[in-house]
């Protein structure tokens, strides 16, 4: 044990530079944080006095480190800290930096590497001084005359100093060296949260003090990884398992989410973060009993639960408390195994028998009906209401699970495998994005929606993708990384009013099953048997909605009552800052958007007076133009298919171009998201409120009882009530899209003027689209 607590001095001091004897550390030289030899040889001295209060007392010479990293900022802390170290006139140090940086292991090494390290060397805790006028000036006093000439003070938040002892504090700054000789009177080295010009006037003391700033972690994003070694290892030693040693870091995917925030508490706050992570992962690992990972993952990382970029609480009612009924439903069987086991199976295995055997118009086809008229008009109505809540009795993931379990059964010696998490960080959303782009080609050349054959080959291509993925891996990974579907209700969940969140405090101070993560049985006093989450993301660690299903089974494990469903204002997932912008999923977004213009193709060309051949192309599918392969109708439908799917993301992207690239346009494209989402709809409001109702005649002929079929109910919406939805939607997305790009660029209006004309621009054209053709 006590090798293993050397190994942890030599460990923890790893990023202090050299001493006097010339010890060489590479991590204060070079900037690595794990590469040094030996801790400096700081001289022991005999045990210190404290006086009254424990204001002062001798500087722990142990557990001290600098900054870790190679960025510049970490080189310049280690130049000015070794220049005043070793500074031949001993100016006076104030070590300058934000709550939670190193400044005062800084202030230390600054000390114990300079020529007095081996005389008096004292820390004075000035917050720990009396606010009373006598008491505090005489306590100042009284702490810097106990340290012998030739030492060293090292004040510690000097800013929390009482104004009364300020004077004092001026004197000792004005009269201590460079006045007297080299190694004489006492040498001040001071620590500060804030600038303290104003009350120390520290700018007529310019020549008897150095200043050093630590920079916070926030501008030094290139030591991030380091500083994670670093303090993963630390956390490793102190937790005293056997294995922790083995721990190297975190995953590439862990790093990025790190990396994504900004750290208000700096090197303190990831600190705790990391610790945190480590005892998360240690519970896992005993409860499980297998070894520690190698690498920490993202799902026990939980960076910004407090601090300025935590979310706004008071913004959000939790509806579980407010209607206690919506509590018991989310923990019966029925949400959602039942309704899955009991409905959905059943019900999607008639849709998909009936669209093959049925008749294939889609007035003549129930089940057709359902689906383009019913099914795609009322999942994107639903989403910014209950978000993801489609795919958790999704009828693919229905199946897929059900292949698991019986996979599981019959190869119960075959375990699933674990994700390979890396790979469909980085390719999984493109490869959804890439399945999806086919599916709408598809959908436009063949005439999907008036096909019910064709359609039903859809639906199996889904849910086969669902099954293998389900086959091979644990979970629903093809929910959470494949699915065009899911990837699409992710991306719309994000303007939802509701989201599914759990009190970090709560399940980091409290919990030690982690069920609704992992899994497990039954703990009182609220936790019931559980899977875990089927995604795969602890609900503490949800930062918005793309990842939530709804599916409550960490409502139904959860034994502290820590899961809530929040009601909250619309797209607030977009403005946290905390937000995770990818390429992929704004590429998803322009997709979206430019399926509704390659959906209507033929009404652009009759506008455009485009040639006749090729107004004759588009409107006609690939199933009437014989060989497609050489058809050259099918040749210009496909050019024109492709170039409507792009043709939203070049423009914005084209606007973003003119205004000189200013700002991220990952992160400010999420602003068109309003605008895609109910341009969506008035597309399928054609659909919705022209032929839903009509459901009945379509369900009586699709069984040949074509003469009762006149005398059915149908109930449509007249097409000027249909031309004034969709004209409202398209309003409402233009003016909806433009205020969020304003919230999300931060900008004046002036300098987003190219990409607010494009959103109008599309906007124009899509009533253009919907309403004049």
């Amino acid at each position: 044990m006590a090798g293993a607590r050397a190994v942890h001095r030599r460990r923890v001091c790893c990023c202090a530079p050299s001493s006097a004897s010339k010890r060489t550390t590479s991590s204060g030289e070079s900037g690595d944080e794990s590469s040094s030899t030996d801790a400096p040889a700081f001289p022991r001295l005999p045990p210190q006095k404290k006086t009254r209060g424990g204001i002062v007392s001798a500087v722990n010479r142990e557990n001290i480190r600098g900054l870790c990293g190679s960025s510049r900022f970490a080189q310049r802390v280690r130049s000015d800290r070794r220049r005043a170290a070793a500074d031949p006139q001993e100016k006076h140090v104030l070590v300058i930096g934000e709550p939670g940086t190193p400044k005062l292991d800084v202030a230390k090494m600054v000390c114990l590497e300079s020529p007095r390290r081996k005389g008096d060397v004292r820390i004075v805790r000035c917050g720990k001084m009396k606010s009373r006028r006598r008491d505090a000036a005489t306590q100042l006093a009284d702490a810097l005359d106990v340290i012998c000439p030739g030492g060293i003070a090292l004040l510690s938040d000097v800013h929390e100093l009482p104004d009364s002892a300020l004077h004092v504090l001026r004197d000792r700054l004005d009269d201590s060296p460079p006045r007297h000789p080299p190694g004489e009177g006492v040498r001040l080295v001071l620590t500060t949260s804030r600038a303290m010009d104003t009350n120390l006037n520290l700018s007529s003391l310019s020549t008897a003090v150095t200043t050093i700033k630590v920079p916070p972690l926030r501008v030094r994003a290139k030591d991030l990884a380091a500083e994670t070694r670093f303090f993963l290892r630390q956390a490793a030693v102190a937790s005293d398992v056997s294995n922790a040693q083995t721990l190297k870091g975190v995953t590439p995917a862990a790093l990025r989410l790190l990396e994504a925030y900004t750290w208000p508490g700096s090197d303190a706050e990831l600190q705790n973060v990391l610790q945190r992570a480590l005892v998360h992962e240690i519970g896992i690992a005993e409860r499980d009993g297998v070894s520690l990972p190698t690498m920490l993952s993202e799902d026990v990382l939980w960076p910004g639960s407090e601090g300025p970029q935590s979310r706004d609480k008071r913004l959000r009612t939790d509806l579980l408390r407010l209607w206690p009924l919506l509590r018991q439903a989310m923990r019966s069987e029925l949400w959602m195994d039942g309704f899955m086991q009991y409905v959905v199976r059943p019900a999607f295995a008639v849709v998909v028998i009936g669209l093959f055997v049925a008749p294939q118009a889609r007035a003549d086809n129930a089940f057709l009906n359902v689906f383009w008229a019913w099914w795609w008009p009322g999942i994107l109505l639903l989403y910014p209401f209950v978000g993801r809540l489609w795919c958790s009795f999704c009828p693919f993931m229905a199946y897929g699970e059900l292949a698991q379990r019986f996979r599981l059964k019959m190869l119960p010696q075959v375990p699933l495998m674990n994700w390979p998490r890396d790979a469909l960080d980085k390719g999984g959303g493109w490869f959804l994005f890439a399945l999806f782009a086919v599916i709408l080609e598809w959908e436009e050349l063949w005439a999907l929606e008036d096909h019910a054959a064709l359609s039903s080959w859809l639906l199996l291509l889904i849910t086969a993708g669902a099954v293998i993925g389900s086959l091979l891996y644990k979970k629903r990974v093809w929910c959470r990384y494949l699915c065009p579907i899911g990837g699409m209700n992710g991306l719309y969940a994000k303007l939802a009013l509701t989201e599914l969140r759990a009190e970090q405090g709560v399940c980091s101070a409290e919990c030690s099953t982690y069920g609704c993560y992992k899994g497990g049985p039954a703990v009182e006093p609220e936790g019931m048997e559980s899977e875990g989450c089927p995604l795969g993301v602890h609900p503490a660690q949800l930062q918005d909605n793309r990842n939530c299903v709804l599916c409550a089974e960490c409502v139904k494990a959860c034994p502290h009552k820590s899961v809530k469903v929040n009601f909250r204002f619309t797209a607030d997932d977009i403005l946290q800052p905390m937000h995770n912008a990818t390429a992929y999923e704004v590429s998803l977004l322009f997709l979206l958007f430019g399926a509704v213009f390659c959906h209507h193709i033929p009404e652009a060309s009759t506008l455009l007076q485009m040639p006749e051949a090729i107004t004759t192309a588009v409107t006609k599918s690939a199933q009437s133009v014989g060989n497609i392969f050489t058809s050259r109708p099918f040749a210009w439908h496909t050019g024109l298919a492709t170039a409507s799917l792009a043709y939203p993301g070049v423009l914005a992207l084209a606007a973003h171009r003119a205004a000189g690239s200013r700002g991220n346009f990952v992160r400010e494209a999420y602003s068109y998201l309003p605008l895609c989402w109910l341009a969506s709809i008035a597309h399928y409001l054609d659909l919705g409120m022209g032929e839903a109702g009509s459901i009945l005649p379509a369900a009586a002929r699709m069984v040949g009882l074509v003469d009762l079929a006149p005398r059915l109910p149908v109930l449509v919406a007249s097409p000027e009530v249909i031309d004034f939805s969709q004209g409202l939607c398209v309003v409402v997305g233009c003016l909806s899209s433009l205020v969020l790009l304003r919230v999300l660029a931060r900008r004046p209006w002036l300098e987003i003027g190219w990409q607010c004309g494009g959103m109008i621009v599309l906007s124009a054209q899509l009533w253009w689209l919907l309403l004049v053709a």
